[in-house]
């Protein structure tokens, strides 16, 4: 299911879009494939990660700005207090969630928490620590005016995707920031929320139907808006 990707195209664009393989399901493509003498393809390994990006991204950074390691250089892993528990080799070798890969042993399992572009720092934490109930999402696109999704969310038909590969989770509210800004909360724990990623809102009553998107905004300073719920 590719529609996560869609959220931002308008009604003009869709309604001129075909989608060839819509009534087909990626085992029948395979089988396809392979009768028409396209074995070695189908036997190729699903994309997990970036589908244009054969090999890991850290080597396409390195092929693409080849003094990626220069410019930037290492930096400090830091915890949640900001006291520093290692090294690392920049900010951009690493993803929002990561465990494999940080070549620092810590006795027990340690994820990326957030990453300081600024500072070069890359915080780590345990797992619980990736957990929250609460998104901050900019600008949003969606099919419905706010009042009616928000609407529409207090009757329990929406739900919210924060990455393609997660599931859909039930969005329980909705409440404006600022002009741009806006607060969501889920119905449960969602994992590694990370800004610059997409929520993709999906309509429960009509059989799972995009209704728009936004874009993830930076979770810097969330706490206190986390009360307007309850307000």
């Amino acid at each position: 299911d590719q529609s996560y990707f869609l959220w931002k195209l308008s009604d003009d664009i869709l309604e001129r879009t075909v989608f060839p393989l819509a009534d087909y399901t990626k085992q029948a493509i395979r089988m396809y494939a392979a009768e028409k003498g396209f074995e070695e393809k189908n036997r190729e390994k699903e994309s997990m990660e970036i589908c244009f990006i054969k090999d890991d991204y850290r080597s396409f950074l390195r092929r693409e700005i080849p003094d990626i390691d220069s410019r930037i250089g290492s930096g400090d892993f830091v915890d949640k207090d900001g006291r520093k528990i290692g090294r690392h080799k920049g900010f951009p070798f690493y993803t929002i969630g990561q465990r494999k890969g940080l070549e620092v042993a810590f006795g027990a399992p340690r994820y990326v928490l957030k990453l300081n572009p600024g500072a070069n720092t890359v915080m780590l934490g345990v797992e619980d620590d990736l957990k929250t109930q609460f998104m901050q999402i900019e600008a949003p696109h969606l099919t419905d005016s706010i009042e009616e999704v928000t609407e529409m969310i207090e009757q329990g038909c929406i739900t919210i995707k924060i990455r393609y590969r997660s599931k859909a989770v039930p969005c329980t509210g909705l409440i404006k920031i600022d002009s741009n800004l806006y607060l969501v909360r889920f119905a449960e724990p969602v994992q590694a929320v990370t800004a610059g990623q997409y929520a993709v809102f999906y309509s429960n009553k009509d059989n799972g139907i995009i209704i728009g998107g936004a874009k993830i905004a930076s979770q810097r300073g969330i706490a206190q808006y986390i009360n307007r719920f309850n307000g």
